[in-house]
């Protein structure tokens, strides 16, 4: 790709090194450099002296190149490819056919470097691209990834690696693995590294920007315990574990020095996670430093912490009621009342920000009035404007692996797209911004988070056929696959090929809690005494 200005970045001589490693992200320099996991491995394995990293990003149909010196995929001994959206799997493909590498595991040799995937998508199914990846990393990739590299440079023939990664714990290896494949996690977030010399545009109007700007990502929390049933990350990503203010403020004094900025990102799956959360904020605007939050618990919102925003330079304030009714929240365990979320809203507004609030139609045991319920809740809010925007995102609801939902049929593209149809046009009268996501791309992400080996054919086919919806029309048409009836209702006594993960969430448990959304009762957080990791397994 074309040369960046970027302050951070790490160039290697390859002659002086014993491993060279392609961090590769199936999407943007952008978005992947919007990712805390690129950044974090990227440093992480270049502080190795006897290794060098370097970054690929996706291009359409270009052969992909390395950021840092311009090199072709196949001229490095391990992929690794970071996997945090479904959609991404056809660009992945993409990369790897345009690389001159083989695209079959099966078909590689001794000469082609060894294809491993880590992630999100990883831990909740690696099935659909087992064709295509030699080893998936299962957990946080601070706890595996010298295991990868000591592997590779310890044994140099290809297969002798690849079969040696299948005998530790957090591999899932489609050539050798048989039984389940445990999740492997950091216990103590205290002592994970953390980036602090993060690689950031050199200015402020690089046409690359990521996401949040010329920030410093900061991990102040990992997991969540509040466990909403449609969540992946809530049961894929427990338990929760907390940085402490001290550490955070050490990464943050270190980071803004070495990263030449002056803006940091707080991140987390709910910020409400972190006890101090408001003191953590102050800290930092008043040391002079810009802030932001992406998204914000209705249960964590006070004038407080929304001063500290303001007073970061925060624009706007996202919160995710996710339905229309306080009946379908407590089925869903997000029991917020309607008043609570209008009350927040009202706080938000309040304070001249801007509002985005995330809703989901489609979801089990959705009536009517859950849907016309958004309209009535967004009516309510829009009229508390004070010069600010309200913006809606309602997107269809996708079924997970590993939570109470994954069983539930996704309702067919007809249904779900009325639904967003009657949202929007009512929606349009209240002056309110509407975005969603097209059915068509749930439908795919749910058949991709969900489905087994049966899929590679397909999202191969998929691929090679353009990878927008018409070319996964023709490719389910070809292999005489109806979109929809992969969507049905799956058995609870089958076994599902995501099960081959363990992510510390039984089966038992899952339907226990799929019976009290039937009844609408609410569990409380989940939490460990003194979260040693000693009994995250949830029975």
């Amino acid at each position: 790709m074309k040369k960046l200005l970027e302050v951070n970045t790490i160039r290697k001589d390859r002659r002086k090194v014993k491993l060279r490693f392609a961090l590769c992200y199936p999407n943007t320099y952008m978005v992947g450099m919007s990712s805390l996991g690129i950044r974090l491995l990227y440093a992480l394995i270049n502080l190795r002296e006897d290794v060098a990293c370097e970054r690929f990003f996706y291009e359409p149909g270009k052969v992909p190149r390395s950021v840092e010196s311009g090199f072709k995929l196949s001229e490095f001994e391990v992929i690794g490819v970071s996997l945090q959206f479904e959609e991404d799997y056809v660009r992945f493909i993409e990369m790897i056919l345009n690389s001159g590498v083989p695209l079959k595991r099966w078909e590689r040799g001794e000469r082609d470097p060894i294809v491993v995937a880590g992630g999100i998508c990883a831990v909740e199914n690696p099935q659909p691209l087992s064709d295509f990846v030699d080893v998936f990393v299962i957990g946080d990739g601070e706890a595996l990834i010298d295991r990868i590299l000591d592997i590779c440079i310890e044994e140099r023939d290809r297969e002798t690696r690849i079969e040696a990664l299948s005998n530790l714990e957090g591999f899932y290896v489609p050539a050798y693995t048989e039984g389940k494949v445990k999740r492997v996690w950091c216990k103590n977030i205290n002592e994970m590294f953390h980036p602090t010399s993060q690689v950031l545009p050199a200015g402020d109007s690089s046409p690359v920007m990521p996401v949040f700007g010329r920030s410093i990502l900061l991990e102040v929390a990992r997991g969540c315990e509040k466990g909403c049933r449609f969540c992946l990350i809530g049961f894929c990503n427990r338990p929760k574990r907390i940085r402490s203010g001290r550490v955070l403020e050490e990464i943050v004094e270190r980071g803004v020095k070495e990263s030449a900025t002056k803006k940091v990102t707080l991140i987390a799956p709910s910020l409400s996670e972190h006890p101090n959360i408001t003191e953590l904020c102050w800290n930092m605007v008043n040391s002079g430093l810009e802030i932001s939050l992406p998204s914000l618990s209705i249960d964590v919102i006070s004038d407080e912490l929304l001063n500290a925003l303001v007073k970061g330079g925060q624009r706007t304030v996202t919160i995710a009621p996710e339905t229309g009714t306080e009946e379908l929240r407590k089925k869903i365990n997000k029991p917020f009342s309607d008043d609570e979320i209008i009350s927040a809203a009202d706080t938000i507004l309040e304070q001249k920000l801007n509002l985005k609030m995330y809703f989901i139609v489609g979801l089990p045991f959705e009536k009517e009035e859950d849907v016309e319920g958004i309209v009535k809740i967004v009516s309510r809010i829009s009229k508390l404007r004070r010069g600010t925007s309200v913006k809606v995102s309602v997107n269809p609801f996708v079924p997970k692996p590993h939570t109470p939902f994954a069983w539930a049929p996704q309702q067919s593209q007809m249904v779900l797209k009325e639904k967003m149809k009657k949202v929007r046009s009512f929606l349009r009268k209240e002056s309110v911004v509407f975005e969603g996501m097209d059915p068509r791309k749930a439908a795919i992400e749910a058949i991709l988070s969900l489905g087994g080996r049966e899929l590679g054919e397909i999202i191969e086919l998929a691929t090679l056929y353009g990878g927008g919806f018409g070319a996964w029309r023709r490719a389910l048409r070809e292999k005489t696959t109806n979109l929809e009836d992969l969507s049905k209702f799956r058995s609870m006594d089958a076994e599902q090929p995501w099960e081959v993960i363990d992510v510390g969430v039984s089966r038992k448990f899952l339907i226990k809690e799929w019976y009290k959304a039937v009844d609408g009762v609410q569990t409380p957080p989940y939490s460990c005494c003194d979260q040693c990791g000693v009994c995250y397994t949830i029975d």
